[in-house]
C-alpha cells in the first residue's frame, strides 16, 4: 500500500520540470562518484600501466611496458633502464 503511495507521489512530483531537472542533476552527479570510486581503487591496486613518473618519490621505481614491446623501469622520473619483453610463450621455438 505505502509502495504505491510512494510511486503515485513521485510520479507526480517528476512532472514539474525543476523537480526531473533536480533529480537527473543528483543522479548524474551519483554516476561520476562511483565511476571516481571505481576508478580510485583500480589505480590503488596497481592494475593501470602507465602511472604519472612524476608523482614517484626519488627512490621508488615504477616499471612500464610500452605499446610496442618494451619495458622501461623508471626512477626518480628519469628512465633507467629498457629491455624488450617477450611472453615465454614466444621463446619455445
Amino acid at each position: 500500500m505505502l509502495k504505491k503511495l510512494k510511486n503515485s507521489i513521485r510520479r507526480q512530483l517528476l512532472k514539474f520540470d525543476w523537480i526531473r531537472r533536480e533529480v537527473e542533476a543528483y543522479r548524474l552527479e551519483q554516476k561520476k562518484q562511483r565511476h571516481k570510486l571505481r576508478l580510485d581503487l583500480i589505480t590503488n591496486s596497481g592494475q593501470i600501466r602507465n602511472l604519472n613518473s612524476e608523482r614517484l618519490e626519488p627512490f621508488d621505481t615504477l616499471a612500464i611496458v610500452t605499446d610496442d614491446g618494451v619495458l622501461e623501469e623508471w626512477q626518480g622520473g628519469k628512465v633507467v633502464g629498457r629491455e624488450p619483453l617477450f611472453l615465454d610463450s614466444e621463446n619455445w621455438g
